[in-house]
Formats: C-alpha cells, structure tokens, sequence
C-alpha cells in the first residue's frame, strides 16, 4: 500500500487496492459459486459481502469499498477457475495482452445496502452483457440480498477493447461479436456530457502521484472517484456550497455516473472542478482536465432521507 499527499492540497491520497482482489483463493474462502450461461453469470456469495465491505461514517470509503469488491466479482467472473475452464463471454481469450479501457460507468444503491444487517445476507451479483459494439461493451451487474424483493445495488458500465502500444480502440474479431451479440439486448450505457459553468465552488491543481496509477499506466477509475469525492467533503468542510446540504452524506450515496474521456499519467498536473446542480441540495457535479483535454466528468446524487428514518425532505434549495 502507497500512501502519498495531494499536492497543494491538505487532503490526503491514501488508496488500498487490496491483492486478494484478483485472488481466486480469496473465491474459495467465501465459499463462492459461479454459473456462467451465455450472455450471463451468476455469483453466489453465501456469506454475503467480505468484510473489506464495511459500512462506516465515511461514506465515500463505503462506496469505494463496494467498488473494489464490484471489480473483484468481474475477476471471479472472467478468469478460469482451476477446476472450470469457462471465462464470462471469453474474456481471457478476446482480451488477452490487450488494455480495457472504461468509458463510463454507472452506480445505483438503494438505502437498504446501509443497513447492516442486510450487508451480511447471503448475496447474489448477477453480470449480464447488455450490448456488443465495434471496439466496446456493455455490462450491468445487479446484487441482490436474500429478503430483499429489489434491486440493492446496480452497476453498469462501458468497457473498451485497447492496443497497449498505440492505445487507441481495437475492433472485436467478427467471430466473438456474432457469438456474443444474440445475448446483448440491452442498450449502450454512455454517460451523456455536462457543461462546466464558468465559476465552480472548488477548483485546485492536483499532480498524479504512484498510487494513483494502475498496471495499464494511467491514472485509476477509482483513484479519480476518490479525488471527485474527497474534493467534494472539502466543499462541505471550506463551506463554499450554496444549495448542496453535506447533511446529505449521512444519507448514503444514492447514484454516481463517471464519464472518461482522457488519460492522466504519472507526474501529470490536472485540475479538479466541482459545481452545485441547479436548485438541488442533494447533487453534485465533476470535472477534471488536463491541459485542454478533459478526463474526466462525473455526477453524484444522495438520497434525500436519512436512513432508517423516510421522513420526506423537500429536494429545493433556499438561498
């Protein structure tokens, strides 16, 4: 684990990226089934979350938390399983020695997630691929606790396939489009565009530090959500929002969209904008640049009512 600072800033870049994340011995310890069919794959977690999932005051550890387990799902998912040579729509195969890219992604808790007794119920993360481009595609996965008739948690997300030396898209081959595009009836999950308004309540410079980067050698997905979210309880703590209540944090974060447009490299200065939405006490918006070039934009939206208590709360701003 590499701990560092934000340059020019007081907050802090502390990132666990924890190994057992692509360990399969960490599978085997929480006692983990995997059915792969077609276009879909199914996990059974009979424990319910790892304990690395936590529910804390801090929400933003909570979410990226999540995060990480999400991703190491998708690792228990795609990669051979010493007795199961299956990989969820060949994966090791289509992407071997190549880069996969994120374009967007979205994430979607329900209040129940921060409950504790619901984090240790048993689970169930059903992936499924949504849609089969050129170069990209796109999968949803849903997790579902046992007693709860809903949905808990819904991710989805845009991956593209990359040459690591020019890295720019590479086209799927024919064979794995026409093999994998029957089971794709869903739509593309691209995050729409947003535009910066000329004065935001936080703007600073940021260099790109070593735990910021992963094995493809450019900044992280998660490493910018935690800047986005670390720059917005600096918001709360500088006092510099107008409409947007930090009362919502305790709430729980209720949806989170993330648009990637360019890399940021090790070393590299960008700078971090975060503006309020219009006439909204629970939403937040993101961008981060480089130069010219964005990298970034993202949103964020928190549940208007606390947990464990619905009362109503009226979603206006009163300046």
């Amino acid at each position: 684990m590499y701990s560092g600072e934000f340059e020019k800033s007081p907050i802090k870049c502390t990132v666990v990226l924890t190994p057992f994340m692509y360990n399969f011995r960490l599978a085997e310890q929480l006692n983990v089934h995997r059915k792969i069919t077609g276009g879909q794959c199914i996990l059974e977690f009979p424990g319910g979350y790892p304990h690395a999932v936590s529910l804390t005051d801090d929400w933003n550890h909570t979410i990226l938390q999540l995060l990480r387990f999400i991703e190491f799902t998708g690792m228990v998912s795609i990669n051979p399983w010493p007795e199961d040579n299956a990989s969820f729509i060949d994966y090791h195969i289509i992407f071997d020695s190549l880069y996969v890219f994120i374009g967007s992604l979205k994430l979607v808790v329900d209040q129940s997630f921060y409950l504790e007794e619901n984090i240790k119920k048993s689970l169930t993360v059903l992936a499924t691929l949504d849609y089969v481009g050129k170069t990209s595609y796109c999968e949803s996965k849903i997790l579902q606790s046992r007693g709860i008739d809903k949905e808990v948690v819904k991710y989805s997300h845009q991956s593209v396939r990359v040459d690591p030396k020019t890295r720019q898209p590479l086209e799927f081959p024919s064979f794995w489009r026409e093999k994998y595009k029957k089971y794709a009836t869903g739509l593309p999950f691209i995050m729409k565009k947003i535009t910066r308004p000329e004065i935001c309540v936080i703007e600073y410079h940021y260099k790109i530090q070593t735990c910021d980067i992963d094995e493809q050698n450019h900044t992280n997905n998660l490493a910018y959500l935690r800047i986005c979210f670390e720059s917005c309880k600096r918001g709360a703590m500088k006092r510099r929002y107008k409409c947007f209540s930090p009362e919502m944090f305790k709430n729980g974060l209720k949806e989170l969209q993330i648009r990637y447009e360019n890399e940021a490299l090790l070393g590299e200065e960008i700078i971090v904008y975060v503006w309020e939405a219009t006439g909204r006490i629970d939403q937040l918006f993101f961008e981060i640049v480089k130069g010219l070039d964005v990298c970034i934009q993202a949103s964020i939206t928190f549940h208007e009512t606390p947990i464990n208590n619905p009362t109503e709360v009226v979603n206006k701003c009163n300046l």
